[in-house]
């Protein structure tokens, strides 16, 4: 929705979140489309048509719509292509389905995988990334599958008084990591 406002209401944006993850703040996001390693029919972006698929919700940003503009670019329809749709309602929910061989690809957030194989959840070598970005160095050093995309972007119409949109952006710079609310939402 970011990306079509920007493109066809020329809004103004105004700043997006910085998610702490270790110790550095990042401002932009993207998905990771994956299946089990073992899975040898499946390869490619093109190998997904006819299986099951797992997402986080349907209205994650990076837990879905992401990954779906990246398959709808590549040619595939999600609720034409797929042979099911599941929602696992969260980004660990959908690895270990797919771990667990409950659904046959699945996405989640880029940084889910680098999350879960740092707190002993996981073993990334147990699953592969289907069309695999390049990796972008310390900038966003996750793997991914998509394009990146602002965090939780704010922006303001073209019509908005740009004196107001100033004051809001104003008052969320002033949030501070030390905050107890910062600290709460690892922001």
């Amino acid at each position: 929705i970011y990306a079509d406002l920007t493109e066809f209401l020329e809004i103004q944006p105004i700043l997006t979140l910085k998610r702490l993850r270790g110790n550095k703040g990042y401002s932009q996001t993207g998905s990771v489309i994956f299946s089990r390693r073992d899975a040898s029919r499946i390869r490619s972006l093109d190998d997904l048509v006819g299986r099951t698929f797992m997402a986080v919700s349907d209205s994650s940003f990076a837990g879905w719509h992401i990954a779906r503009t990246e398959l709808r670019q590549h040619g595939i329809v999600p609720d034409f292509d797929f042979k099911h749709i599941g929602f696992g309602r969260s980004h660990m929910a959908v690895v270990m389905a797919v771990r667990d061989g409950l659904a046959e690809a699945g996405t989640v957030a880029a940084g889910t995988f680098e999350t879960m194989a740092d707190l002993g959840d996981i073993n990334t070598e147990s699953f592969q990334i289907l069309n695999q970005a390049p990796a972008t160095g310390k900038e966003f050093p996750f793997v991914r599958s998509t394009g990146l995309y602002p965090e939780w972007p704010l922006a303001a119409t073209a019509h908005a008084p740009r004196k107001l949109s100033e004051m809001v952006a104003q008052h969320l710079l002033a949030l501070t990591p030390q905050m107890h609310a910062a600290k709460a939402a690892r922001i």
